[in-house]
């Protein structure tokens, strides 16, 4: 092969590749957005009990219906020493988070103390006075009291109690059924109110009882 030849030749191929490297690379391409939404939990806790009416001495509880849904308040009248009401506060948690439930019986020291038997030496400020006079179920720790208000020698106080477990959305937890006036009560005309707060706060971010209320109470 003469040297014009091979020139010519190395040309070709040096074209070629020219042709080669300067041409177009294309490649599939696609867009997309993706949008992320962020929804916050809410806690939210419904107190309710049972409807009750007068069954000749007796109140009797209603089973809820569309005529006798549950509500917040009863009144009681004519009552008598020894008698059972039916007073079953339930706590729904109505929210999208696991919450801590709380609660607080409150009563007037004095009130605690005429429908509940004393032993000598007992205080009305304990937790074996309150349980006297109402039948706290099972999964509740009693937490101690607080004093609301005084009145002279009468203590308005809630007593605390809270309960063990987590609390799902949609799940209820009953604090207490009934209330019982001891059978040696005698002052006529008496009357007393047994009132309940309920309180919850998250679970995440609060894996316990002591740390939830803690964070609540601004501890």
């Amino acid at each position: 092969m003469n040297r014009k030849k091979i020139v010519a030749l190395i040309m070709v191929v040096a074209l070629a590749l020219t042709t080669l490297i300067g041409g177009t690379l294309a490649y599939f391409t696609d867009t997309d957005d993706a949008t992320n939404t962020f929804v916050m939990g809410n806690v939210d806790i419904e107190l309710d009990e049972a409807d009750v009416e007068k069954d000749g001495y007796n109140y009797v509880a209603l089973p809820e219906t569309e005529d006798t849904p549950r509500v917040q308040h009863n009144d009681y009248e004519n009552l008598w020493p020894g008698q059972v009401i039916p007073k079953d506060p339930v706590i729904t948690n109505v929210g999208s988070t696991d919450a801590w439930i709380r609660a607080k019986i409150q009563t007037t020291t004095n009130e605690l103390a005429t429908i509940v038997d004393l032993q000598p030496g007992e205080s009305v400020l304990t937790e074996e006075a309150i349980e006297k006079a109402v039948n706290i179920q099972e999964g509740w720790t009693y937490a101690g009291y607080e004093v609301v208000s005084v009145d002279g020698a009468n203590l308005t106080v809630n007593f605390i109690y809270t309960y063990d477990y987590i609390v799902e959305p949609k799940q209820e937890v009953t604090l207490f059924t009934e209330v019982t006036i001891d059978k040696d009560v005698e002052d006529q005309g008496f009357s007393f109110n047994i009132d309940v707060k309920a309180e919850a706060i998250q679970t995440p971010g609060l894996p316990t009882v002591e740390a939830a209320w803690n964070a609540f109470d601004g501890v």
